[in-house]
């Protein structure tokens, strides 16, 4: 019952919020990491977190970066498919953008989990556990999004998908207070 309270709140101070914040994240990650690969200043991305890129781990760089860029556009994307009016008018849209929505946060969550598997968190043990289990449920909301979709029970597919936009939130929701915390400190 919940779901389709909060599934009806697009127009308010949720649509709001919700798009808003990861909006502004999704375009400071596209402008503060895309800049070093067209400058060919790839180190640069150390600045910050000295962990992220190094120019012997190709691989573990391109997982990096799909998880970056992926992460931006599932904050540019993920409010658009909360809209009902769009579902309802532009159905083939909602599809298409959810189709899409679906792929990144794949790429989103292996990219992640790559990058914890060989390069580890700056957290350690407990932020790698803690970050692979937040991983293993973007790609279970994702999975069973797409399943009950294809299935047609869309009551579930709506539920599964405010699950799969809040864990993609919930990324900009702990940058936001990760950043805070250490402004405090």
């Amino acid at each position: 019952m919940r779901t389709k309270v909060l599934i009806a709140l697009p127009q308010g101070a949720f649509f709001t919020i919700c798009s808003l914040g990861p909006l502004i994240f999704s375009l400071y990650i596209l402008g503060y990491f895309s800049k070093p690969i067209w400058s060919g200043d790839w180190l640069s991305w150390n600045r910050n977190l000295d962990n992220l890129y190094a120019p012997e781990t190709l691989f573990v760089n391109l997982a990096m970066a799909a998880h970056l860029f992926g992460g931006a556009v599932l904050g540019l994307l993920g409010p658009w498919q909360l809209i009902p009016r769009l579902r309802r008018v532009y159905p083939q849209w909602h599809r298409r953008l959810g189709k899409l929505y679906l792929l990144t946060a794949v790429c989103v969550s292996l990219g992640g989990l790559f990058f914890i598997l060989t390069k580890h968190t700056v957290g350690g043990l407990p932020m790698d556990i803690g970050f692979s289990i937040y991983g293993v449920l973007i790609l279970l909301c994702a999975t069973l999004t797409y399943k009950n979709a294809r299935a047609q029970e869309f009551d579930f597919h709506r539920r599964w998908a405010l699950r799969l936009f809040a864990l993609g939130i919930s990324s900009w929701l702990y940058r936001v207070e990760y950043s805070l915390w250490g402004l405090l400190k």
